[in-house]
């Protein structure tokens, strides 16, 4: 938040409503409307942006992808696939993971490892799925989510 970031941080205004925020800021940059008029103090970036909610979504993606870059592509000899599953291309499917039958994976998905995905479920295209996550029969993941370890969908 505005209010808490210090230097060398980047934080985002998205309203007027917190506009003193923004002038007492501590961060070394800020994403703002594009029609905002306050400007940046001494060692301070404005970086102006149509939407700063948006903007931010995209950058922190673009960060997680470089910190935590896509397993290469791959079925792991451990792995239990149903003969029914459809796999997309460029697909990870880690050790130990369980894909049950009639289950769709788009294209780059990744399961890390110990996944169990039961029958008729769809993963969407660059979907990753971390150790233990657990879809139940039925479950839909549109386009590129992120499941973080122990999540459970369905029942």
């Amino acid at each position: 938040p505005l209010k808490e970031a210090r230097s060398g941080e980047l934080s985002f205004m998205v309203g007027s409503k917190y506009l003193k925020d923004l002038q007492q800021t501590k961060a070394s940059f800020v994403l703002v409307p594009k029609d905002t008029q306050q400007q940046p103090a001494e060692g301070q970036v404005f970086i102006a942006v149509d939407n700063p909610s948006v903007a931010l979504a995209r950058f922190c993606s673009l960060v997680e992808r470089e910190l935590f870059p896509a397993p290469e592509p791959g079925i792991h000899p451990s792995a239990v696939i149903d003969a029914s599953a459809k796999i997309g291309n460029n697909v990870h499917i880690g050790p130990f993971c369980v894909v049950g039958p009639n289950v769709t994976i788009g294209d780059r998905a990744a399961l890390i490892s110990h996944v169990f995905v039961g029958a008729h479920c769809s993963i969407g295209a660059d979907c990753r799925l971390y150790h233990r996550v657990t879809l139940e029969s039925y479950t839909e993941l549109g386009r590129s989510c992120v499941l973080h370890a122990g999540v459970v969908f369905g029942r």
